[in-house]
């Protein structure tokens, strides 16, 4: 009579067929597109779609910096700023409609944070005296982190070739994170593994997979710039660099904030990517970069 090997027999799932790096790349990849098309589809043809869905999810990634800041026994009038949120998105589209050019948003948006942070500081004072600081801090970090760089998209909607702005920027945001991950994990294979980044902000950043990221950013760049916003293939290397280079910080910072409140993930929103904030921490950083270096090279 056989018997049976004590030793379980690994179990070939689906699931298990597709991992990649420890992550389910088959389910990654497919809501990364559905998200990148409905951007796309939205961006050519009902752009109050995309900006309801941005203030939407900017709202979001506010709701999941309160959670975390509550953690650390932080008030930071969660109420306000998830109000505060859509709505100083809205207006500042909403006011580039009614009046052409920049100026206007800018100071819907520069004027609305100023606004909102006295807002919060004038209603703390009707709580008590202990940790008024660290409540305001906390206020003021997720003021300035969400709304106002995230506000920064309006920017790029409302200047020349719209369209084309928030593409590319996009595109080298979302290869950036593709080839830092694909690269990062091929070069893990090799003798001596990577070299890390910040191991204890963020263990999988290696310095590989950043010149990989950076690389696909530049190309990127390069391909859709050069021939969509007519910049000189330097200035398409300058744009895929500065991008590539502010998802990096961003992807950092957010990890640092999740490692300074002891949490993994901001929340669990979108299979096989974590939360609202862990999709917004690049394109924070990234988009008011890329418009400040357009507002520059394109002619």
């Amino acid at each position: 009579m056989n018997q049976q090997s004590a030793t379980p027999q690994p179990r070939d799932t689906a699931a298990e067929r597709f991992m990649f790096g420890g992550r389910n790349l088959f389910l990654a990849t497919g809501v990364a597109i559905g998200l990148l098309s409905y951007v796309i589809i939205t961006l050519v043809w009902f752009r109050w779609g995309l900006v309801i869905f941005v203030a939407g999810f900017l709202m979001l990634g506010v709701r999941e910096l309160v959670k975390v800041t509550l953690r650390a026994s932080a008030k930071p009038l969660g109420a306000i700023l998830l109000v505060i949120t859509p709505v100083l998105f809205i207006a500042a589209y909403a006011s580039s409609k009614q009046w052409s050019g920049l100026l206007v948003p800018m100071a819907v948006i520069l004027g609305g944070t100023a606004s909102t942070m006295l807002l919060l500081a004038s209603w703390r004072l009707l709580g008590p005296v202990e940790n008024y600081v660290s409540d305001l801090a906390a206020a003021a970090l997720i003021l300035l982190y969400v709304p106002l760089l995230g506000s920064s998209i309006v920017l790029l909607l409302v200047d020349s070739h719209p369209v084309a702005r928030v593409a590319i920027t996009l595109a080298c945001v979302v290869s950036n994170d593709s080839g830092a991950f694909i690269f990062g994990v091929l070069a893990g294979r090799r003798p001596g593994g990577n070299h890390h980044i910040a191991p204890r902000v963020s263990p999988a950043k290696s310095w590989e997979g950043f010149a990989g990221g950076v690389l696909l950013s530049v190309v990127v760049a390069i391909a859709f710039g050069v021939p969509l916003l007519q910049l000189t293939w330097w200035g398409g290397v300058l744009l895929g660099v500065a991008v590539g280079v502010a998802g990096v910080l961003g992807d950092l910072v957010e990890s640092m904030i999740k490692r300074n409140f002891g949490v993994k993930d901001m929340g669990q929103l979108i299979p096989g990517h974590g939360g609202a904030m862990d999709r917004l921490d690049s394109v924070l950083f990234a988009f008011p970069v890329s418009w400040a270096l357009l507002l520059v090279l394109v002619p």
